[in-house]
């Protein structure tokens, strides 16, 4: 069964192949192809693992990305209807392409505004040692701020189970690296794009630079994980605008698409030894335990060998716990550490959005949050193809494909963009579009 999902996940990249007018690069694509690795990655463990997914799981699997898919198809068609010209209405598809442009930012004239960035961006790498310095000598740590990179494992822990506070000023700017890190890569790529050299522009790298080294110190895996996507679909994004989204560019796509691959794997190492948990365990096996483990651990979960690991309150977290302290619900919450499930020479407790959504709706609500968020994403994209190249849907977009993207081994789509810190970052993004929109220039 485990070749035949491979097939109908390939099968299903045909259909959106097509339904793009035979464009490589779209928010199906991107849910399929997480579902493709970890299968693939799971075929590739067959004699090491020896477990085969049940047709039961196979079959869910294929139909939640199949609602997805037809969710994107109804995004994509209501915006038609919804404030914006109908295709039909325009003399031709290439007159519409042929409006675009991309943003040109000037580093010469704008020098103080990228080293207030920077300065801004190590303030906030300081609160960061700060902080998980201060969390390293409560775990043990006696050898000062060096010696913290040591305790990586019980720092994480430690955040993971115990609530460590900071001010709230502090917290806020460390937050605040995240918009303005994606603001300078989205200007870098733009400028590179636009002819502009890198070495020129490499100062724009800095901030992003520095965010990954949070993200780093923080033993954050999955964080580096969405900054990494960020960057490729941003890139990805802005070339084809600039190429006026032509398919002769597919091959290009595909490059970038399988280098950003190699490079989130060579950061999830370096954080696998900095948290110690790469220690003594090769780079496949922990790959595979992370990728095609939760394809395991949803099928244990879907055939009554794994109990519930969430709740419809923890999804919607974000919300509720800003709703329980102004005391209008009294929400409680399952720990956030699911059970492992164990088979031959593995285990995780990681079990894939779907599991998640199964455990907090059902079967139909699992399909009504897939249909949801391709009718979210595929709206997105739209936007972005033929009405809008505006900066902040492109950045927008690009910031939060990590969703459907990552469904493949937990839900992020409700837990990680539906939450108060969310919109005060997009709230600080909006408002810093709006300062540097006289700095821009469209070419």
């Amino acid at each position: 069964m485990n070749i035949f999902l491979l097939t109908l996940l390939l099968f299903l990249a045909g259909l959106t192949y097509l339904s793009y007018s035979k464009r490589i690069f779209s928010p199906p694509i991107m849910i399929i192809g997480g579902f493709a690795i970890c299968t693939i990655i799971l075929i590739s463990n067959e004699s090491n693992w020896g477990y085969y997914l049940s047709g039961k799981t196979v079959l869910i699997i294929a139909t939640s990305i199949l609602t997805f898919l037809i969710g994107d198809i109804m995004g994509r068609t209501i915006i038609l209807f919804n404030n914006y010209r109908s295709e039909l209405e325009c003399n031709s598809f290439k007159e519409k392409r042929n409006t675009y442009k991309i943003v040109c930012f000037n580093i010469k004239k704008n020098k103080a505004l990228v080293l207030i960035s920077i300065l801004y961006s190590l303030i906030a790498f300081m609160l960061q040692i700060k902080y998980f310095y201060n969390i390293s000598l409560l775990v043990g740590n006696k050898d000062g701020i060096s010696g913290m990179f040591n305790y990586g494992a019980a720092i994480r822990s430690y955040v993971t189970h115990i609530s460590v506070d900071r001010s709230n000023l502090e917290d806020l700017i460390v937050k605040l690296i995240l918009p303005l890190s994606y603001v300078s890569f989205y200007l870098f790529i733009s400028n590179i794009v636009s002819g502009k050299k890198i070495r020129a522009n490499f100062i724009l790298l800095i901030t992003p630079i520095i965010h990954l080294l949070c993200e780093l110190l923080s033993t954050n895996r999955i964080g580096i994980i969405y900054i990494l996507i960020y960057m490729t679909v941003c890139t990805i994004v802005v070339y084809s605008i600039k190429q006026k989204w032509s398919i002769r560019n597919n091959k290009k796509l595909i490059k970038i698409l399988m280098l950003s691959c190699i490079v989130v794997f060579i950061f999830f190492r370096i954080s696998g030894y900095i948290t110690h948990r790469g220690i003594g365990v090769t780079l496949m096996s922990q790959i595979s335990e992370y990728t095609a483990g939760s394809l395991v651990a949803l099928d244990y979960g879907l055939n009554g060998k794994a109990g519930i690991i969430t709740t419809a309150s923890n999804l919607f977290g974000g919300i509720l716990r800003v709703t329980n302290k102004l005391g209008f619900t009294n929400a409680s919450f399952m720990s956030s550490n699911a059970e492992f499930v164990f088979w031959r020479n593995g285990s995780t407790n990681i079990y894939t959005a779907i599991y998640a959504y199964v455990c907090s709706f059902g079967y139909i609500g699992n399909y009504l949050v897939f249909l949801l968020m391709g009718m979210v994403f595929g709206r997105l994209f739209k936007k972005i193809m033929y009405y809008n190249h505006d900066p902040f849907v492109v950045i927008t977009f690009s910031w939060f494909i990590f969703a459907p993207t990552l469904s493949c081994i937990a839900d992020r789509f409700l837990t990680q963009i539906l939450v108060i810190n969310v919109v005060i970052q997009l709230i600080f993004l909006k408002l810093l579009l709006k300062f540097l929109k006289k700095k821009f220039d469209w070419i």
